[in-house]
């Protein structure tokens, strides 16, 4: 008697997975790699590869720009430890206008961010 409780029970697992109400799980992010007690995302590497694909119309391998974003950590964190101050909003507005600039247009500014999928936020 008591097998037949247990066969109600997988199948109303079974029937629940298979209608997708269990079991399903959705990659979001996957981790690439740990510095010290920090990591980098794959997302991290997909957002400086859209970057580069924004400035050159073309960006490294993910091997490259993983390389990078732990130069940059370490950059980082070594500014951190230095007390370096962080840029005004002075700073930041003349770089993005010099950045802006550094196009033929606005347009062709406009139309590569679109084709590398930036935000002016993900920019700034």
């Amino acid at each position: 008697m008591t097998s037949l409780p247990i066969r109600v029970v997988l199948a109303a697992v079974l029937v629940a997975n298979a209608a997708g109400l269990i079991g399903t799980q959705e990659i979001v992010d996957r981790i690439v790699a740990r510095v010290e007690n920090d990591i980098i995302l794959l997302s991290d590497v997909r957002a400086l590869s859209r970057y580069q694909q924004f400035l050159d119309g073309k960006s490294e391998t993910d091997g490259q720009i993983l390389d990078r974003l732990i130069d940059q950590w370490i950059v980082r964190t070594e500014a951190d430890v230095s007390h370096f101050r962080q840029p005004s909003e002075a700073d930041i507005n003349r770089s993005l206008e010099l950045l802006r600039k550094s196009f033929a247009s606005t347009e062709e500014y406009e139309a590569r961010k679109k084709q590398a999928g930036l935000s002016d936020v993900e920019i700034r």
